[in-house]
């Protein structure tokens, strides 16, 4: 049975709101690829340190899906992120998953 990617991405989106590193890090496959409008990172080890480092320049951090498409095993994801409690980004994260269910690559564009 295939894994629920959707359900996946929110579970992603979920951990990220609550700054939980550990649980973001269990959804990356070893090779993960992150891209976005200021870094790329190589690797989980790399990845996770991206994603601290955002943690750490924050208060607090909370991604609301306005929309979640799937296409085959990469969702694509409208995302209002709202930055501790006043500064608000509208994403786009187009995620890409494995069979297992692991995260291999995101792509986050800013509107």
């Amino acid at each position: 049975m295939m894994p629920d990617y959707k359900q996946l991405a929110t579970q992603y989106f979920e951990a990220f709101s609550r700054k939980d590193i550990a649980a973001v890090a269990g959804m990356f496959e070893h090779d993960v690829i992150l891209s976005d409008w200021e870094i790329t990172a190589f690797g989980k080890e790399d990845v996770v340190k991206a994603n601290q480092r955002i943690f750490d320049g924050v208060d607090t951090i909370h991604v609301t899906p306005k929309d979640i498409y799937l296409d085959g095993q990469v969702v694509i994801a409208d995302l209002k992120i709202l930055v501790n409690s006043k500064d608000e980004l509208k994403v786009v994260d187009i995620i890409h998953y494995n069979v297992r269910g692991e995260i291999t690559k995101i792509t986050a564009y800013k509107g």
